[in-house]
Order: C-alpha cells, then sequence, then structure tokens
C-alpha cells in the first residue's frame, strides 16, 4: 500500500482539516529538488581524491 493510500485510510475525521495535502506536498517538493542547486560537499572532494 502507498503512503497517500495509508494517510488517507486512516484519517481521523475530527483531525481531517489538519492533515497534509499529501499529493500537493508531494509535487512542492519535486518542484524544489528540481530547482535545487546540487550539494557539494567539499570534503567529499578531498576524500575521492586521497583513496580513489
Amino acid at each position: 500500500m502507498k503512503f497517500a493510500e495509508h494517510l488517507s485510510a486512516h484519517v481521523t475525521p475530527e483531525w481531517n482539516s489538519q492533515y497534509i495535502r499529501y499529493d500537493d506536498m508531494k509535487e512542492l517538493l519535486a518542484q524544489s529538488v528540481a530547482k535545487a542547486q546540487p550539494y557539494a560537499d567539499e570534503s567529499d572532494n578531498i576524500l575521492r581524491e586521497q583513496f580513489f
């Protein structure tokens, strides 16, 4: 079972308005990841140069 299905199946009716709209959140997260700059970790580069 996918998380979105699990979440919607277990919603407490009294709290329904407080739940995150999972599909909207997932889309916003995907857009943010697509726009984000790559993570550059200088220590990773140093380790690669020293050991590989």
